[in-house]
């Protein structure tokens, strides 16, 4: 059973990272949750999250991101973390569920551990679980709210302090890196047409403020 979520401190203006805790009961790491908002539109949003091979520049100590085609469809997602001393690097298999809501437009993606079989990389340990949540809600001035939770078991023997900075560090640098490359242009994104993964769950998506892409 999950906790009510706790701050962990006080964002001062729009565009600030709200960051959150909870603890799990019987898990010895504590879920994470952070918040932003961001003057950019849903659709560029996921267009930086479908772009698998840009993790590495901005997911916390995520060094490799290879999208697994599976049945032609690119579903799967391989990811390897780098290890903080002094504990070993991390690996998972990343499958998702993509849905939007139609009353505010919020577009709620789900990765979780793929049960398809893959090969053991001996530089990395494999994560038992991994359990993120993104929720991408545009807002009605033309910015888009950006909610990122995460619930994962490291697997191994690891440190408190180390379980702590993780569950500190991890939600702050990721929406950090997220706000560095959307304030860089690189993924203005005008249709669902133009995003990286073109799903039938993807291309389903409407947006109110895209006569191209209308909720009619």
């Amino acid at each position: 059973m999950a906790s009510s979520w706790v701050p962990e401190n006080k964002p001062q203006k729009r565009g600030d990272i709200a960051l959150y805790t909870r603890h799990i009961e019987g898990q010895p790491i504590k879920a994470f949750r952070g918040v932003m908002q961001v003057p950019n539109t849903a659709l560029d949003t996921l267009a930086l999250l479908m772009d698998i091979e840009s993790y590495p520049e901005w997911v916390y100590q995520c060094n490799t991101a290879q999208t697994r085609v599976i049945e032609g469809q690119p579903r799967l997602v391989y990811m390897a973390f780098n290890g903080i001393w002094p504990a070993k690097g991390r690996d998972v298999l990343v499958d998702h569920k993509i849905q939007q809501t139609q009353n505010n437009g919020t577009v709620h993606i789900h990765a979780f551990n793929s049960l398809e079989p893959y090969e053991a990389d001996p530089k990395y340990l494999r994560l038992p679980q991994l359990n993120n949540n993104w929720y991408i809600t545009p807002l009605e001035d033309g910015w888009v709210e950006i909610e990122f939770q995460s619930q994962f078991r490291a697997g191994g023997k690891l440190p408190n302090w180390l379980l702590n900075l993780v569950v500190t560090m991890a939600p702050r640098k990721t929406l950090e890196g997220m706000q560095r490359l959307l304030a860089s242009g690189r993924y203005r994104t005008s249709s669902v047409n133009e995003l990286p993964i073109q799903s039938p769950d993807v291309l389903k998506l409407r947006f109110n403020d895209l006569p191209n892409a209308s909720l009619n």
